[in-house]
């Protein structure tokens, strides 16, 4: 299974479709500029990951792209690394 990461993307606009959830992305290391989809066929998880992705543009928040194999998968590195420091036994 082949696995990719882009690094310090930024959200340029998030649209529902749907189910889907469309999300444009721009920047990186190699001035990456496209759009993928993410499927959420709950309405309170698509509302979610809209808020969050809204967030994140609103903030200039920098985010990673993972593919390994079909899945795709968007996350803020940063806000990763403060779940797991606040989850950290003492």
């Amino acid at each position: 299974m082949e696995e990719d990461l882009l690094q310090d993307l930024r959200v340029f606009a998030a649209a529902v479709d749907g189910h889907d959830v469309r999300v444009s992305l721009y920047g990186g290391r190699h001035n990456v500029c496209g759009a993928v989809r993410f499927t959420f066929p709950d309405a309170g998880d698509r509302r979610r990951q809209v808020a969050r992705l809204t967030r994140w543009m609103a903030e200039g928040t920098l985010v990673s792209l993972l593919a390994y194999g079909e899945v795709l998968s968007l996350f803020s590195e940063t806000d990763v690394l403060h779940r797991a420091l606040e989850r950290r036994p003492a």
